[in-house]
């Protein structure tokens, strides 16, 4: 475990000395069957290497001109252990954070985030350097396929940040593993059924309408915000995760369907937890 999580450090250290031209192409990996598009403008500078028994560098990539920014994916085999990563993510944060704390070179600035991209469910975890390092580090934390696949982006501003997060968003995919109807049943100890939002939005019978945040009103900010929600069986929103949605409006709305009750979801006449979204939208009057 401790290999795969000091390779945030070592992405700080490595240098690159051959680079492709990868603009439109598309990072293809079909043991964890995922794609990632790479845009304009990034470079890839390491790809498919192997820096320990388990841990696999797949991916790595700089923003060109050069500006600090740099993206890696790495994955570690859970095969050799295949009970370490039928976890769920956020609960690999604690030796993630241990690791760096131990280096005495960063400390985490933001509280545990949830994301949910291309269809995959991540542990987030932003950092900040000490003792005259100026790098900033978020990491992404997924299990994917009995894998652990994390996704680290170093910048030294938060628009680098901004910038990596954006690329993984809007070009990293994967393969979906359930079927496209309504209804799709999760096997386990506790059923949970994914249904479309048109089969959930019925169901809402305590909905707050959330305050239209001052910032965004100021400076015009419009549009909807996407979230990736768990319902229980009992009606209450155990889990959130923003799909999309303007920096400005995703606070107030994550706050607010938090409060939003549902009425059971029943399945063959029994209540059973749901797996949706939920999309909130804000306009202002002219």
């Amino acid at each position: 475990m401790l290999r795969i999580l000091v390779l945030i450090i070592s992405s700080l250290l490595v240098a690159a000395t051959a680079q492709t031209n990868p603009t439109d192409q598309t990072y293809r990996n079909d043991r964890l069957r995922f794609s990632l598009t790479i845009p304009g403008g990034w470079n890839a500078v390491e790809k498919d290497k192997y820096v320990g028994d388990r841990a696999k560098v797949l991916l790595r990539l700089e923003r060109q001109p050069k500006s600090n920014l740099v993206l890696t994916l790495v994955a570690e085999d859970g095969t050799g252990n295949p009970g370490i990563y039928r976890i769920l993510p956020e609960d690999v944060l604690p030796a993630l954070k241990k690791s760096l704390s131990d280096e005495a070179t960063f400390i985490e600035r933001k509280e545990g985030l949830l994301e949910h991209i291309g269809g995959q469910d991540f542990a987030r975890a932003d950092f900040r350097g000490i003792a005259g390092n100026k790098d900033l580090i978020t990491v992404l934390l997924g299990i994917v396929q009995g894998n652990l696949l994390k996704a680290t982006v170093i910048g030294q501003t938060d628009n680098d940040i901004d910038e990596g997060l954006k690329l993984l968003r809007q070009h990293l995919s994967f393969d979906p593993d359930w079927s496209a109807g309504d209804v799709t049943p999760t096997a386990g100890p506790k059923m949970l059924v994914r249904v479309s939002q048109m089969v959930s939005d019925p169901l809402v019978k305590k909905k707050v309408r959330p305050t239209y945040p001052p910032d965004a009103r100021q400076n015009g900010v419009t549009g909807s915000v996407v979230l990736h929600v768990i319902i229980s069986n009992e009606g209450r929103v155990e889990k959130i995760w923003v799909l999309r949605g303007d920096p400005l409006l995703v606070p107030m709305t994550v706050n607010t369907v938090r409060q939003w009750e549902y009425k059971p979801y029943l399945l063959n006449g029994q209540p059973v937890s749901i797996d949706t979204q939920v999309t909130v939208h804000y306009t202002l009057e002219r």
